[in-house]
Formats: C-alpha cells, sequence, structure tokens
C-alpha cells in the first residue's frame, strides 16, 4: 500500500508492506518507489517490513526547490527519519544507483541505526581528497560528461523533460543489459548534449511494460526533473 509518511521535515511517499524488521530500499535515477515492485512483496513475505520510498524531489514526495534541499546529509537524515517514523531502532538498507550511496553513507555515519547495508550497482567509495565534481571537470574537460552537463540549473531539464516518454525510454534502455556499451557514449565533445547518442529502441524489451513505463511516465510529468537532477 502506498502511504505518505513524515521525515526531516517533508512528506514522502512510500510503499509500505509487511511486518517485522524494518527494511527501507532506496532507489536511483530518474526511477520512484515503483522500481522496487519486483522486489518488495517477496522481502516482505519473508518476514520483514518493507518501506521503499519515492526520494525527496521524485513522484509524490516533496520536492523542495533549492540544490542545496539535496546534499547528502539531508539525503541521509530523511533515511534515519523514516527509521524513526516507523518506530524502529534500526533498519537494513538496500539502494540503488544513486540511492546506493545514500544508504551507504548512512550505515558509515549512523551506524548504530543501520542493522546491515546492501548496495546496487554503486559500490562504497570513500570520500576523496577533493569534490567529485572537481575531479570530473579535470578528467573530463575535453569531453562530455554527464554530471558536468547537469550542473547548470535547467538545462538538463529543458532535455529530458521535452518529451519525458522518449527521455525515460531512451535512459532505461541505455543502461540495460540490452544495449551496447556507453563507452563511445564519454568520447564526444563537452558541447554534447545528453540524450543525442541514445537509442529509442522500437519495441522495447518486454522486462518494461506499457503500463510500468506509463507509471514513470506520468509521474516525470507531474513532477519534472529538477528535483531528481538537484
Amino acid at each position: 500500500t502506498l502511504q505518505t509518511l513524515q521525515t526531516n521535515g517533508i512528506t514522502v511517499r512510500a510503499a509500505v508492506e509487511g511486518q517485522g524488521p524494518l527494511v527501507i530500499m532506496v532507489h536511483g535515477w530518474p526511477e520512484l518507489w515503483y522500481s522496487w515492485r519486483h522486489q518488495i512483496k517477496p522481502i516482505a513475505a519473508a518476514g520483514y517490513r518493507v518501506i521503499a520510498p519515492d526520494v525527496r524531489g521524485y513522484g509524490g514526495s516533496a520536492r523542495p526547490y533549492p540544490v542545496e534541499a539535496y546534499d547528502m546529509a539531508t539525503m541521509m537524515a530523511d533515511v534515519v527519519g523514516l527509521i524513526d517514523a516507523m518506530g524502529a531502532e534500526q533498519a537494513i538498507l538496500i539502494g540503488h544507483d544513486w540511492g546506493a550511496p545514500i544508504c551507504w553513507n548512512t550505515a558509515a555515519l549512523y551506524p548504530e541505526r543501520v542493522a546491515a547495508v546492501a548496495g546496487l550497482s554503486v559500490p562504497y567509495r570513500k570520500r576523496a581528497q577533493a569534490p567529485a565534481i572537481d575531479i570530473w571537470r579535470q578528467l573530463y574537460k575535453d569531453k562530455f560528461f554527464y554530471q558536468i552537463y547537469f550542473q547548470p540549473e535547467g538545462v538538463a531539464e529543458r532535455e529530458l523533460e521535452a518529451d519525458v516518454r522518449v527521455s525515460l525510454r531512451k535512459i532505461y534502455y541505455a543502461i540495460s543489459g540490452n544495449a551496447p556499451s556507453l563507452a563511445n557514449w564519454l568520447q564526444r565533445p563537452p558541447t554534447a548534449t545528453f540524450l543525442e547518442a541514445f537509442v529509442d529502441p522500437k519495441p522495447f524489451p518486454a522486462w518494461l511494460s506499457a503500463a510500468d513505463l506509463d507509471y514513470f511516465v506520468d509521474n516525470f510529468q507531474r513532477s519534472g526533473f529538477r528535483g531528481p537532477l538537484n
């Protein structure tokens, strides 16, 4: 069932299922609670209480406007607030993609609140000697890199929101096992755009149904991409 929960001064929409030790599943970009739809019920059936929220900025959750409202400390506090909201002392955290660093860092800085942690697609990395964006600007100073492209406010939003359905189809396919290597995607000039090298497959692979895609499209058409990009 979908519920509205209070955490860290905001409301979040979350799927809630089962009883038992708490499991919080944190999605990545550009996703929703719905990305865990195949995992929620089996984990609940195994004897756990599962919370799969829309991360702040996404879907049915609050979408603060300032970029600063999405720093890592705030995202971690959202997770800890969900543990509090459920009346639990600890939770098992499972994160995918950009949700993985949220979970890894929460486990590192709030060890008394995290019983176990798992990350999909993004491993734990220690904090570097310089901010990541500075490192990327040096590594990719003569090439396109999506995180650099995402930095100016409004640029990526305009591209992705021009046709949300095509944008999501291209992104979901590009990072799937069906797509060709992304190596050439990084060998482009810094003036390139995010989506121009991606394929929009027709038909789309069966692992994402038309109804599933409709759910994502409806949500991102309503919420836009500013919160996710923040």
